[in-house]
């Protein structure tokens, strides 16, 4: 419980964080040009905090990802990816009650002529990059104290180049926190393209990058209640 609670509140965060960053700019008639950063900072943070509980997901394609690395228990994917959509509706509806109904909520909206097949196709190539870099991780020659640093680069970047474009949302719970409390009809956008990159770089790291003992090895280990605890660095997130 305690996990899936920490996705809540690290999805609530993320989500409060990076769509109120719009609502506030939009009110105050100002550049939007520092959410890539607040994006960075605020998932370093979550990363070095609520790691350790849960292993920082706080996105359904990254969950699913770390599934298909062969990281993470079948029976934790659908309660994780329930936590994380419900902490980003909850953000939207403080956010809600506290700006009002500004800036459509900080809604992923794709730029004309980006949105459709075309805006799919952009939130795949963004969430490929940072999947990658997530899987990265759980090299065992990777630093584990530049976990943070690694992920939340890997998506400041991309929500840098992809938000003129399809909205760069790169994660399904914050498209659909201000979605949820708008329209749900280009949602499918922000599904469909970050699934699709995610398991791409899963099987790109799984089969080519990382070594083929070490998914492997992770599930053969037996899942104990007291030893389900993920480390930060090696891997972020839940080890089976």
């Amino acid at each position: 419980m305690r996990r899936y609670l920490a996705e809540f509140v690290g999805t609530f965060t993320l989500v409060l964080t990076v769509t109120g960053s719009l609502m506030v700019d939009s009110i105050l008639h100002h550049s939007t040009a520092n959410v890539p950063i607040v994006v960075f900072l605020v998932v370093m943070s979550l990363v070095y905090t609520i790691g350790p509980v849960s292993g920082c997901n706080i996105n359904p394609a990254v969950t699913i990802g770390i599934y298909l690395l062969g990281r993470m228990r079948g029976r934790d994917v659908a309660p994780y990816i329930a936590a994380q959509l419900a902490g980003a509706v909850a953000a939207s509806l403080v956010l809600l009650a506290v700006l009002g109904n500004v800036d459509h909520l900080g809604a992923t909206i794709a730029h004309p002529g980006w949105g459709g097949l075309r805006g799919a196709e952009i939130e795949a190539l963004l969430t490929f990059g940072l999947q990658l870099a997530v899987a990265m991780t759980f090299n065992d020659r990777f630093q584990p104290l530049t976990t943070g640093v690694t992920v939340a680069a890997a998506l400041a970047v991309g929500a840098s180049w992809g938000a003129p474009l399809s909205g760069g949302s790169i994660n399904p719970a914050r498209s659909f926190g201000p979605a949820r409390q708008r329209r749900l009809h280009s949602f499918w956008i922000y599904v469909i393209g970050p699934l699709a990159g995610s398991i791409l770089a899963t099987l790109v790291a799984r089969y080519r990058l990382l070594p083929r003992a070490e998914p492997a090895k992770a599930k053969a280990r037996a899942p104990r209640e007291d030893a389900e605890r993920p480390r930060i660095g090696g891997g972020l997130h839940l080890h089976a």
